[in-house]
């Protein structure tokens, strides 16, 4: 059997592993040239060993440092009806008395907004609570209940 040639190691080296001496660094090759012309031949600069080998890093502990309690939600779901205007009819599937004389949407928007509610989502198209309520809005705020 042969003698296989010893190579250098450049994974272990790269990774932080023993390295066993400084590793020479090789320079770029030219930028290729599509236009036919001859490009003028530059000297190739040798990088100090020291640049090439990248510093080592500390290990990164990706574990929380203190434990937060998890964020609680409320929600809220609100249905529109057209009536003169788009006005709430129902608010979590049980209906607003006097709906008709509510706000229109956007000043009810408003409103929400002033309690502390943030839309979450929106849907259209498909009675939830009623039969012609065909827009939902959905809407969250951080629970006051621990």
């Amino acid at each position: 059997m042969t003698e296989r040639k010893q190579t250098p190691d450049l994974l272990g080296e790269l990774l932080g592993g023993g390295a066993s001496g400084p590793t020479p660094v090789l320079a770029a090759p030219p930028p290729r040239d599509t236009t036919g012309r001859q490009p003028a031949s530059r000297p190739a600069v040798a990088q100090p060993a020291a640049a090439a080998q990248p510093a080592a890093k500390e290990p990164v502990s990706l574990a929380p440092k203190a434990t937060i309690a998890p964020r609680r939600w409320e929600y809220l779901v609100i249905s529109f009806q057209e009536y003169r205007g788009w006005r709430p009819r129902y608010r979590n599937g049980e209906k607003i008395a006097n709906w008709e004389d509510q706000p229109l949407l956007h000043d009810y928007l408003n409103q929400l907004g002033a309690e502390g509610w943030e839309l979450a989502g929106a849907s259209a198209g498909r009675a939830l609570y009623g039969s012609r309520d065909e827009y939902q809005l959905f809407c969250k705020r951080a629970s006051s209940a621990a």
